[in-house]
């Protein structure tokens, strides 16, 4: 999925920590960092900086022993990850809202539905599938578009928002497998399609697409929440699906 561009930035275009970043560079996020070490301990800083704005997202710090280097290069890396995905969909998201709506693209467009679908309520899915049919509208060819309008109909038809939830379950699995035609390894389209498959009653073919995209992204919310669902309609043990929604 490419949600946004990121760049690590090489010390020659940041000597400073506290350094202004350069812009228009085609990067909309800088991840920096900082590594320092006193006796047998190390410590390092990361940030993540929004290019543009010349502000800071997201921000921690790993200590660690010389000694073992690489259990302080493993909690890095998680943190890292969980922190900067995390950060930059929220940053995005918040891009589109200050768009100008006639300015918002097709993937625009999902990305802003995509916050009503999850709050799973009749009628911000049905202003969702506003969304999405004007998405389609601008790109035929845009697979999360087209992914979450097929969680729409599956939530019309599982929450009963509709007289017929057979065309809705229908509808939801034509468009499910439609977006996996369209698709170039977007982890929210397979989120999206996992989730409209399964609550379509089509679990066989659903449920094991949120390993596949816990293995593209481990750090998807959306993922881990879908995978308890999954192991609760399997009835997995309670401590699995705990734990899934605990990392959730």
């Amino acid at each position: 999925m490419c949600i946004a561009s990121v760049a690590l930035v090489h010390p020659s275009r940041a000597l400073s920590f506290g350094a202004r970043r350069q812009r228009g560079c085609g990067t909309h996020y800088a991840l920096i960092g900082r590594l320092r070490q006193v006796d047998d301990c190390t410590r390092v800083i990361a940030r993540l900086i929004d290019v543009d704005t010349d502000r800071q997202l997201w921000g921690d710090s790993f200590d660690g022993s010389a000694d073992d280097p690489f259990a302080l290069q493993d909690r890095v890396v998680d943190g890292v990850l969980c922190g900067v995905v995390s950060n930059i969909t929220d940053a995005e998201l918040g891009r589109v809202q200050s768009k100008d709506p006639k300015d918002r693209s097709a993937r625009d467009l999902a990305m802003q539905a995509l916050l009503l679908i999850l709050s799973a309520r009749l009628p911000s899915t049905l202003n969702a599938m506003t969304l999405l049919d004007r998405a389609i509208e601008l790109d035929l060819c845009e697979p999360l578009a087209v992914a979450l309008l097929a969680c729409c109909h599956a939530q019309l038809a599982f929450n009963l928002g509709t007289s017929s939830p057979p065309a809705a379950r229908a509808e939801a699995e034509r468009l499910a497998r439609h977006a996996a035609l369209l698709d170039s390894g977007d982890p929210l389209v397979t989120t999206a399609r996992a989730m409209a498959l399964s609550m379509s009653g089509q679990c066989p073919e659903g449920h094991p697409l949120i390993a596949r995209e816990l293995a593209m992204d481990p750090t998807s919310t959306w993922a881990w929440g879908r995978s308890g669902f999954a192991r609760i309609s399997r009835g997995d043990h309670p401590d699995r699906i705990i734990a899934d929604y605990t990392r959730a």
